[in-house]
């Protein structure tokens, strides 16, 4: 008896530590967004710059994959297409958009420190990352807004839009998963592995979940092969490309 429960005990020792570890790694790059401190302070609208190097990468895509060859509306075709847009529309590791707008200073965007944000009193028990020595001198710990018309975003929505969106996209189109259990492992991910919980920021963001949720909205309409929602309830928009004698061209921009 005295073995079995000493044998329980390495063994929760090892999924915590397991658990710690993978939660940790999913979110050491992990940022939140402080869009309160600053709002009343007036940011430039950054719209028409982001959609024209938007504009520039997907060009810069199509014309990658024209150069391999013939192109069709075949599943292999549609995840060489995917993969290479995900070169500029991903997250701050490997999409250039995102990159971009994280750590150049092409986009007019509002910046403030960990110190001077309402994260400033930050415990340890309100989120590791956030309050500990590492956070506190990651100058991108919190991550800057920027203004898309009327509405400031910080550049984390759009890393969520572009990289967890695909992910999903995936997941629906390819591997038809439902929508449902989609939303319940992102509500998952996000409560206890993307920031939820004190060993990450403590922060839950549904504003996360929306943008991943809306990024599939984003992937679809590159092809527009596939409906997921009733027309009644979501808007379809027409697609951004087109397949025409063996080559993509950009119907819309």
């Amino acid at each position: 008896m005295h073995y079995g429960l000493k044998l329980i005990g390495v063994f929760m020792n090892i999924l915590l530590k397991s658990l710690f570890f993978v939660s940790f790694t999913f979110s050491i790059c992990a940022a939140e967004v402080d869009q309160f401190t600053a709002r009343s302070i007036p940011l430039e609208d950054g719209s028409d710059m982001i959609n024209q190097r938007a504009n520039e990468f997907l060009g810069q895509a199509l014309t990658n994959l024209n150069s391999e060859g013939k192109c069709s509306s075949d599943h292999a075709s549609e995840k060489k297409l995917y993969k290479e847009l995900q070169k500029y529309f991903e997250n701050h590791i490997s999409g250039e958009l995102v990159k971009e707008m994280l750590y150049t200073d092409k986009y007019p965007k509002m910046v403030l420190p960990i110190e001077k944000s309402i994260y400033r009193n930050w415990t340890k028990k309100n989120g590791f990352l956030l309050a500990n020595r590492i956070g506190k001198n990651n100058p991108y710990a919190i991550y800057p807004e920027v203004r898309i018309g009327d509405v400031r975003v910080g550049v984390d929505k759009l890393e969520h839009f572009y990289g967890m969106g695909v992910r999903h996209f995936r997941e629906l189109y390819f591997h038809n998963l439902s929508l449902t259990s989609i939303l319940k492992m992102d509500y998952f991910i996000e409560r206890n592995v993307l920031g939820g919980q004190f060993i990450e920021t403590g922060v839950m963001s549904y504003g996360d979940i929306a943008a991943n949720i809306n990024g599939i909205r984003f992937w679809n309409s590159m092809l527009q092969m596939k409906i997921f929602w009733d027309h009644s309830t979501i808007l379809v928009l027409t697609c951004f490309l087109r397949i025409i004698s063996g080559k993509l061209i950009q119907k819309r921009k």
